[in-house]
Formats: structure tokens, C-alpha cells, sequence
């Protein structure tokens, strides 16, 4: 009988340019089968229903732009620069870096079938926040920013 493979969860990651090192807990779907987000400014968060980073798909991590009168760790994520290096840390003390080949900015219901949630395909990681116009009547932004990076060679 086959065991499960164990696969490695991250528990950190770092943007130097922003000067990001937070860390990251795993999350799944709240009530209304959105992505859980977390209930603080700080906390990143991994689906931990797809793949982790450098698996097959797409791995997506998620943080606040801000949060109840706090910036997010994710607030500046918008700036982050094409070539920038990402490292992940796992919980089996490993880490693996990341290079970002784009930044967008997309509309929120866009998000959930445009790949950002794939689970075939390349081996992408995908840093997602809140981001463009503020809707006062819903009490949220309008779009996302996606960061996609690569496994580094």
C-alpha cells in the first residue's frame, strides 16, 4: 500500500524590496465559498486546498492590503518589481525562491476563474490583495493584485 506523499506547507515568505518577512498560516473557504481570509493586518495566508509553492499549479498566498485602520503585510504588494526574488519558507525547515514575472491588477470576480486557483499547469506561485478603487457601499476594493513568480532556477 502507498503512503500519502507529505507535502511541505509554507510557513513564511519574504520580498526583500518591500521589505516583507511574514509569516503564513494555512486557510481554506469561509460560508460563502470565498478564500478565508485572515482576521488581522499582518497574517499571510496559503489555500491549502491547491498546490504548495513549487508543486504542480498554482500556489496562492494571500494577505490584506489593509485591515480595520492597519496596513497589510500585502500593502505595497502592487510595487512589486518584475525580477524580484520571493522566498518561501516551509515547514520541514526548507525554503525555495521565487522570481516575479508579473503584477496585475484584476477584477475580483475575474480572480476565481482566470487560473489563480489552478491545479495543473506550471509551477506558479500567486501572491493575491486587495487593490484599485475602494467600493464604500460593499465596504471593499473593486479588483485584486495577482504577483505570479516562478520557481527560480
Amino acid at each position: 500500500m502507498l503512503a500519502p506523499r507529505r507535502i511541505a506547507a509554507p510557513v513564511g515568505l519574504v520580498i526583500p524590496s518591500l521589505g516583507i518577512d511574514g509569516q503564513v498560516a494555512p486557510t481554506g473557504v469561509n460560508e460563502r465559498a470565498e478564500l478565508d481570509v485572515p482576521a488581522d493586518a499582518r497574517t499571510l495566508v496559503w489555500y491549502r486546498f491547491g498546490p504548495s509553492p513549487g508543486e504542480v499549479g498554482s500556489a496562492v498566498i494571500a494577505g490584506h492590503l489593509d485591515w480595520k485602520g492597519a496596513l497589510g503585510t500585502f500593502h505595497a504588494l502592487e510595487r512589486t518589481p518584475i525580477g524580484e526574488h520571493i522566498t518561501v519558507r516551509y515547514d520541514d525547515d526548507s525554503q525555495r525562491t521565487f522570481t516575479v514575472t508579473d503584477v496585475a491588477l484584476v477584477d475580483k470576480p475575474a480572480v476565481a476563474v482566470n487560473g489563480t486557483f489552478a491545479r495543473d499547469g506550471s509551477s506558479v506561485l500567486r501572491l493575491v490583495t486587495c487593490g484599485g478603487e475602494f467600493d464604500d457601499d460593499v465596504d471593499s476594493y473593486y479588483s485584486n493584485v495577482v504577483v505570479t513568480a516562478e520557481v527560480a532556477d
